[in-house]
């Protein structure tokens, strides 16, 4: 099975990531959302994320109010 994340994003409660996923030979793909709540998310993973997210928004992640 593959698996790829096409789009990362998160709003002030809420992880939001983006998958499509299928068989390694590609007969077919489906695409799913998956909302993981912040609170659910060890510190150090949230960390991680935090920095993640401000790199594709090119933003200061010191400036992040969503942290």
């Amino acid at each position: 099975m593959k698996v790829e994340l096409v789009r990362l994003w998160a709003t002030p409660s809420t992880l939001h990531l983006r998958v499509i996923y299928g068989p390694d030979n590609g007969a077919w793909v489906k695409s799913q959302e998956l909302h993981v709540p912040w609170d659910t998310l060890p510190a150090s993973t949230r960390e991680v994320l935090r920095f993640a997210l401000a790199e594709e928004h090119d933003e200061d992640v010191r400036e992040d109010p969503l942290f």
